[in-house]
């Protein structure tokens, strides 16, 4: 190799100074002179500013690099920017300077050439990108000293770095270098070659390791070279700043003339990058970038006239969408779509207001009708075509028509007729002042609607007479003329035919059509095919059907197939060829007639870069150039312009799982490097992203590298397991607390701004279980458990022998002493208590004696005085003698009862008998109550096993509380059988008993009212006395009670057999409680 030479030092303060006018974003002089260029087309479609306030670093930008993933990577002053369509991030290298350019190989690894630095920037292990440095690997330390790596290229012979003092290549392994006999000025890789250009020597390519000039090489010795690139074929196009383009074969160089080449001496080449369709953009500084073709015609200028914010620029790339990016020198980042097959007027370009109709002149002239006027398109010369407005027309202008000599221009103030050769204007006010729209009836007949109705403008000599149409009043904004008819369209969403069969001049036949005749409702346009009106409104097209009902049908032979109903229909044009174009919000059909009456229908891709929105017109002048009125913008397709569809496939890329964290921890950088070793967008099959409990709140971050309209993107999300589908969303980011340790799915999708949605992208997780709760901390918990429980055991059995030996020692005398003592306490305690009953027994039986003299000499007494009060006291005596009788009674039969005493017999008692002597026993009493009381018998006698007195004395006890209890109603006593059992029902409706009183009802002396305020007299005696006495029978007492409503109680007693029987002649016993 031969020996590199120092500059010369004139090179070092030329090169210096370069540098530092590029730093401080000096202007050149000659961008003060006014370079003519012809230009026929407008803006860029979309073209988007990334300031620096965006990314949040400095202003000037060197270099752009997409990767396999679709993000977009920039060389920034400060350093690495990273840009994914949502979010910006940085990245620094090692020596933290400036990073001058970059590329990206097959794998996905990004290279870097920065100040005094150059290497590559690769996730590690948790998908956070990190640099790793080269210089390291050169082996001679002489050949660290460099500055600026101005040139970054991959091909397949290695990665090359260029300096100005040196050129690296690094294979993977090792670094070689390449020193200048003068100095590397620039270098390019095109098709997988290198070439740089050594100054004063010419342009160069490696040969083995060696660097050799290419043929004819020298030519460029001292012409700078600042771009190559593909041209056709095997050919390649350079760019310089002194000699313009030239095409290079491999052999032989040949100059391109150009359109172009005086600017790139008036504004400095920089950059150039081919584009998809045959373009070519190239980077100045001052002109902004000039966008040509392959004759090296200027086809478009993006500067600052159409909103590029700096016309510096210091390099152009273009990304997988074909969007061409922008390297700004002091204002961020620009980014254009479409280029250059869509073009905008706007405002920018003198374009003002909403278009409402479009119209070419003869002549070529192009008009534009708009909210704010009319405006043409001006074609000066050799300058940029900008539109002028119409300074006599002021108001809206709605509607052209063109005749042959003249055109008609419909406006908010009325109608303006402007000579086509002069254009002289000639102004017509009509009634209601509003013109919406024209049309011609004749040479010298025109109709037009306004405000009021339809009006016939009739030419007389040079004068027009204005004539209103009879039969319409109302707002016509549309009117179509098919043979002798008008159909006119009503802004209420009416549509309205007249019928001119005798003359334009006579009278019409007006037929109105609603909603009830097939029409939707909303404002109806017009347009004409073949003398047929087309009717459409948003919800879709219409045909007028004469006869039918209703008289409009749906038509859809002019929608593409899958295309009904799918979104709001904007416009439906006619244009001169008799294509018919449909507008929808997201895409533009076009129907192309055939022979055969069908439609071929087709759907331009470039037409789904607009957001389509109302109004929209559609125009296609003589020379076949399509114009796209959308909102308050003009689009300009030339369909002679190759558009490359395959590049630019609306089908969104797969949203990227940017970054996973948990507070301030990045758990996850957001690339994925799969098991073939290459960069990733989405998490290679098998892998899982293992995290630490510790980090279990986490936050996602996504994006969708779609860059055109990225402001329209939505996202879906959701954790698999955990939530549904989120609603569409602007958000990019979503966080989950607290998850439990387990495997997780998150899931997210995208839709871009066509309406297409992106395959799901799923992230596999897995939360760690803390360290107590891990398999082997289980099993320490289980070892640990049963070791407490063997021990815990071992413990109990020594404790339960200690407690034996201490019971068999110490305490068996003690408990033998409290046996003893229990044993004489029950005795005792049973002593006493036959004692109670003895006594009790002894006293009532001796107050029963003298009470029965004082009842038997009342009664005497009673029998001998004829004195009423005496007798009233001595029946008062007498009742309470009873009373008193009969308590002392129930507690002797209560005491023998407890005593095992009283003997019960079981004998065949009659039921029919015993209820009826108890019932006329206590008639009386339920008489004196005005109680309606009866009996329900049935008609063969039932006989129950029983004792005939205790029955009797049972029913007479429930009769008898069932009278006192009652103060009105019924007392009802039935009789029941079936094959076992016989049931005697005592109902009534008295007080009722409470459900909290009902568990003690057949207690010893308990009555529900207690007190000395009790509102019923007794003992309490009554039913304990009862319900022992059934129990002795071997039956049972049910009650059923409600609280204010009356109680049933029933006893149920063995059902013994009927009389004759051998079972109905058994011999009684007799039974005790004992």
């Amino acid at each position: 190799m031969a020996r590199a030479h120092r500059p010369q030092p004139i090179r070092w303060l030329l090169l210096w100074a370069t540098v530092l006018w590029l730093l401080l974003g000096l202007r050149p002089f000659a961008q003060a002179q006014d370079v003519p260029y012809r230009l026929e087309t407008g803006a860029p479609l979309h073209l988007q500013h990334y300031a620096p306030q965006d990314y949040g670093q400095f202003p000037q930008n060197w270099a752009i690099v997409q990767d396999r993933r679709g993000v977009i990577y920039v060389g920034n002053v400060r350093g690495l920017l990273e840009f994914d369509g949502a979010h910006w991030r940085f990245h620094q290298v090692a020596n933290k300077t400036v990073v001058r350019s970059l590329d990206v190989d097959s794998t996905g690894r990004l290279y870097v050439g920065a100040q005094g630095d150059f290497g590559y920037f690769w996730p590690d292990s948790l998908g956070v990108l990190h640099y790793r440095s080269l210089v390291p690997e050169i082996a001679d330390e002489a050949d660290r000293n460099f500055w600026d790596v101005w040139t970054t290229r991959v091909t397949p012979e290695g990665v090359y770095f260029q300096t100005h003092a040196r050129l690296f290549r690094w294979n993977g392994d090792t670094i070689r270098v390449w020193r200048p006999r003068t100095y590397f000025h620039t270098a390019f890789a095109v098709r997988g070659r290198f070439y740089v250009r050594q100054d004063s020597i010419g342009l160069q390519t490696v040969v083995g390791d060696s660097l050799q000039l290419v043929p004819g090489g020298e030519r460029f010795a001292h012409l700078r070279i600042y771009a190559m690139m593909p041209y056709d074929g095997d050919r390649i196009l350079i760019a310089t700043r002194e000699a313009g383009l030239w095409l290079y074969d491999g052999r032989t160089f040949q100059h391109l003339d150009s359109e172009v080449e005086p600017l790139l001496r008036t504004y400095p080449l920089y950059h150039g990058t081919a584009m998809p369709g045959g373009f070519f953009a190239l980077a100045t500084l001052g002109g902004g970038v000039f966008i040509i073709d392959r004759e090296g015609r200027i086809v478009q200028v993006i500067d600052e006239a159409v909103g590029l914010p700096d016309s510096w620029v210091n390099y152009v790339y273009v990304d997988r969408q074909g969007s061409l990016w922008m390297a700004l020198n002091s204002r961020g980042l620009a980014r254009a779509d479409a280029v250059p097959f869509l073009t905008v007027w706007d405002k920018r370009l003198g374009l003002d207001g909403f278009m409402y109709a479009l119209q070419t002149k003869e002549g070529g002239e192009f008009l534009a009708a708009t909210s704010m006027g009319v405006f043409r398109l001006i074609k000066q010369g050799q300058r940029r075509a900008i539109f002028v407005k119409d300074v006599e027309i002021e108001d809206q202008a709605f509607q052209f028509l063109l005749q042959k000599d003249q055109l008609w221009i419909a406006t908010a103030r009325g109608v303006f007729i402007e000579n086509n050769r002069d254009r002289s204007k000639q102004f017509l006010q009509l009634p209601g002042r509003s013109v919406f729209s024209l049309a011609e009836l004749a040479d010298n007949l025109v109709a037009a609607g306004t405000k009021t109705g339809v009006h016939l403008l009739k030419r007389i000599g040079e004068a027009w007479e204005v004539h209103s149409v009879p039969g319409l009043t109302g707002e016509v904004l549309r009117i179509v003329r098919a043979n002798r008819t008008l159909w006119l369209s009503l802004r209420d969403g009416l549509v309205v035919r007249m019928q001119f069969p005798t003359g334009w001049m006579q009278e019409p036949e007006v037929t109105v059509y609603g909603k009830e005749d097939g029409l939707p409702g909303s404002f109806v346009q017009m347009a004409e095919k073949d003398s047929t009106v087309l009717f459409f409104s948003r919800e879709g097209i219409y045909r007028f059907v004469p006869g039918a009902r209703p008289a409009f049908q749906p038509d859809t032979t002019l929608l593409a197939p899958g295309h009904e109903g799918h979104d709001e229909l904007l416009a439906l044009v006619v244009d001169r060829f008799g294509r018919v174009w449909t507008v929808f919000p997201t895409h533009i059909d076009i129907a192309h007639p055939l022979p055969d009456g069908g439609y071929r229908f087709e759907t331009p891709l470039l037409f789904r870069y607009p957001n389509w929105g109302a109004p929209v017109q559609v125009y296609v002048d003589d020379a076949g150039i399509v114009w796209l009125g959308n909102r308050d913008r003009l689009i300009r397709y030339d369909p002679n312009l190759t558009f490359p569809e395959h590049l630019f496939s609306p089908e969104p890329p797969p949203v990227l799982i940017r970054q996973v964290a948990s507070g301030d921890h990045i758990l996850f950088g957001g690339a994925f490097v799969g098991p073939d070793g290459l960069l990733h967008a989405l998490q290679p099959e098998g892998q899982v992203l293992e995290l630490p409990y510790a980090f279990n709140d986490l936050q996602f971050e996504f994006a969708l590298p779609s860059f055109i309209r990225a402001e329209d993107n939505r996202y879906q999300y959701r954790l698999v397991g955990k939530e549904e589908w989120s609603d569409w969303t602007t958000v990019t980011q979503r966080l989950y607390p607290n998850l439990w340790e387990g495997v997780y799915r998150f899931q997210v999708r995208a839709r871009n701004a066509w309406g297409m949605t992106t395959p799901t992208t799923t992230l596999v997780v897995r939360i760690l279980p803390p360290w107590y709760r891990t398999w082997w901390a289980y099993t320490l918990y289980l070892i640990t458990l049963v070791t407490i429980v063997v021990l815990t055991w071992r413990h109990y059995v020594a404790q339960q022998r200690a407690i034996q030996m201490y019971i068999a020692t110490v305490l068996g005398d003690r408990i033998e002493a409290m046996r003893s003592r229990i044993k004489l306490l029950t005795r005792l305690l049973r002593e006493a208590n036959a004692a109670k009953e003895t006594i009790l027994s002894t006293t009532t039986h001796e107050l029963r004696t003298p009470l029965s003299a004082i009842l038997g000499f009342a009664s005497v007494i009673k029998e001998e005085t004829d004195n009423p009060l005496h007798k009233e006291f001595l029946e008062h005596i007498e009742e309470s003698g009873h009373r008193l009788l009969a308590t002392i009674n129930d507690i002797l039969d209560l005491a023998r009862l407890r005593s095992g005493s009283m003997v019960v017999r079981r004998v065949p008692v009659e039921v029919t008998e015993t209820v009826q002597k108890v019932y006329k026993l206590l008639e009386p009493l339920a008489r004196k109550k005005g109680l309606d009381f009866r009996m329900e018998l049935p008609p063969e006698p039932l006989r129950v096993f029983g004792d005939p007195s205790a029955v009797e004395r049972v029913l007479t006890n429930l009769v008898g509380n069932a009278i006192k209890f009652t103060p009105e109603g019924e007392v009802v006593i039935s009789v029941t059988a079936d094959e076992k059992h016989v049931r005697i029902a005592v109902r009534d409706t008295g007080v009722g008993i409470s459900e909290e009183f009902l568990p003690h009802i057949f207690d010893e002396f308990r009555q529900e009212s207690s007190g000395a305020d009790r509102e019923f007299e007794g003992s309490g005696l009554g039913l304990a006395i009862a319900s022992r006495l059934v129990k002795l029978m071997e039956g049972e007492i049910e009650v059923v009670t409600e609280k204010g409503k009356g109680s049933t109680f029933t006893v149920v007693l063995p059902r013994a057999p009927e009389r004759g029987t051998p079972s109905g002649r058994l011999p009684h016993r007799e039974v005790s409680e004992t």
